[in-house]
């Protein structure tokens, strides 16, 4: 005679429901934090262009690099655009001919945008800037900044 076998194998209906929704709690945790880490990338690589962008301005009026079409060269410019911008330019400022040579422009991700900081000028040999100030640009959630000095030195940039 046969005895009835108790030992069934297998999960039951809410053994697999519940382990479904622990991975999807999981992957959503995921997800999030990628687009987060995504979004904060995107305003670092942002923010590391606009401080080079600043440091070519520098080396370039410490150097004395003129442009063709410059004789003499007084400054190099970062145009920066009002506070919502998303466009920076690096000219030349030359006194002979009087004018002003665009070398670079620079145009920030979706979404980045300058939140604080106005143009400034680089001055040839003796150094210097025309405006120290601190150039702030965001992306409504976090922001990455730096300080250029008065001598024109420029500081390492922040992000917050």
């Amino acid at each position: 005679m046969r005895l009835p076998s108790s030992n069934q194998h297998g999960f039951t209906l809410i053994e697999l429901l519940v382990t479904v929704a622990i991975l999807m709690v999981i992957t959503g945790g995921g997800i999030a934090a990628y687009l987060n880490f995504n979004t904060k990338q995107v305003l670092l690589q942002s923010g590391q262009d606009v401080l080079f962008l600043s440091r070519s301005a520098q080396k370039k009026a410490r150097v004395g690099d003129k442009p063709q079409g410059c004789n003499t060269l007084q400054a190099y410019e970062v145009q920066m655009p009002a506070a919502g911008g998303t466009m920076l330019s690096l000219r030349a400022i030359c006194t002979n001919p009087a004018a002003s040579i665009q070398t670079k422009t620079l145009t920030l991700s979706p979404g980045v945008t300058v939140t604080s900081g106005s143009t400034m000028q680089f001055y040839v040999l003796a150094g210097g800037v025309s405006n120290p100030q601190t150039v702030t640009i965001g992306n409504g959630t976090n922001t990455f900044s730096f300080i250029v000095g008065r001598g024109g030195d420029i500081s390492e940039g922040v992000l917050r």
